[in-house]
């Protein structure tokens, strides 16, 4: 399973940008090596990394000196991303998930949301 489905968007400098995620994992940074290339000084070559585990899309910091922060917390490990989450590189830049998550994160966030005395059908005992 890929990202397809999900994007990241905001501003870089003064235009305004929508970058699709294709892959299980994809790298963020200023270098030509980046899946995701923002071209901004305080942005590493390889500054973060987004990944679909199968179950959960994560988003990890690459060693970065400006840091990567998930709504505005910088993180110390890496962190489950959901759509409408900010994601800060460094101190100019703040991308937005947005769009639907995988079809697992899918249905483990309405698992979480059912209520708590629901069980699944079990049939008819014969």
């Amino acid at each position: 399973m890929s990202l397809d489905g999900l994007h990241l968007k905001g501003k870089v400098g003064e235009e305004k940008h929508t970058f699709p995620l294709h892959a299980d994992q994809v790298i963020i940074g200023s270098g030509a090596e980046a899946d995701i290339i923002i071209p901004v000084d305080s942005v590493d070559a390889r500054h973060a990394s987004l990944t679909w585990d199968g179950a959960h899309l994560l988003l990890a910091d690459l060693g970065s000196r400006g840091g990567t922060f998930r709504n505005g917390r910088r993180l110390l490990a890496p962190l489950q991303v959901f759509p409408g989450d900010e994601i800060g590189l460094g101190p100019e830049v703040t991308l937005t998930l947005d769009g639907d998550p995988p079809l697992a994160e899918r249905d483990a966030e309405q698992k979480k949301e059912a209520p708590p005395d629901a069980e699944p059908d079990q049939g008819t005992a014969v």
